[in-house]
């Protein structure tokens, strides 16, 4: 079984800044969030926890959902976000456990919250 980490993002008013990376129990003791039912939420309206997806890209960096990777093959090159699905973590609709740690077709290259320009169409 893998350790559930999580990414917090705290809203300030403006716009969201990078919290601490932390263990699921961390975030849990610090009063960050709390469990749902079949999801760990943030215990209030302005913070977002995203999860690890247990995977890490071509640079050893972890996979958080909300992140934006660019992924390229020889079958695809896509810049998407990572969702969380009920079949589980996604890129463009690519399961994203398809992928094994190290993978050298994909990298971390932002998040939603931080670079959400990244997903922008060139104009």
């Amino acid at each position: 079984m893998r350790e559930i980490r999580c990414r917090v993002f705290f809203y300030d008013g403006k716009d969201y800044s990078t919290g601490e990376w932390l263990s699921a129990e961390e975030a849990w003791a610090e009063n960050y969030i709390e469990w749902d039912g079949d999801r760990l939420v943030p215990t209030d309206k302005c913070s977002i926890i995203v999860e690890g997806t247990g995977l890490k890209d071509k640079n050893g960096r972890e996979v958080f959902e909300g992140d934006i990777v660019h992924i390229t093959s020889h079958r695809t090159d896509v810049t998407a976000p990572v969702i969380y699905t009920d079949r589980g973590f996604t890129v463009d609709g690519l399961m994203a456990g398809h992928y094994p740690n190290g993978n050298h077709h994909s990298e971390v290259i932002g998040n939603i919250y931080e670079n959400p320009e990244l997903l922008e169409e060139p104009k």
